[in-house]
């Protein structure tokens, strides 16, 4: 939406742009880092209070973090997959897979 309109009635002299430095300096201040691993570990709900650009960056942070403890789940079940498939006496051998 731009600056001059507003939800297309008219001028809205005192908007700004949602990413713009004045909304980000108004919008608390929130470690995204720990609360994205609270949010992504379901100890807390995702908050109602953020800015937009403060949500953007919490969503694509617990994003991450759900994606990496994915690749970690699977890479863990096919090690134990290939682990659980060697011969005994070649789960101490490095030389053979």
């Amino acid at each position: 939406m731009p600056a001059s309109t507003h939800h297309g009635i008219g001028p809205d002299r005192g908007a700004v742009e949602p990413n713009s430095a004045a909304l980000q300096a108004r919008a608390p201040a929130v470690d995204v880092e720990r609360l994205a691993a609270l949010v992504a570990d379901g100890e807390v709900p995702w908050p109602d209070d953020l800015s937009a650009h403060q949500a953007t960056e919490l969503a694509a942070a617990v994003r991450r973090r759900r994606r990496l403890r994915l690749v970690k789940l699977i890479a863990r079940q096919i090690a134990a997959e290939l682990w659980r498939d060697k011969p005994p006496g070649a789960r101490n051998d490095p030389h053979h897979l």
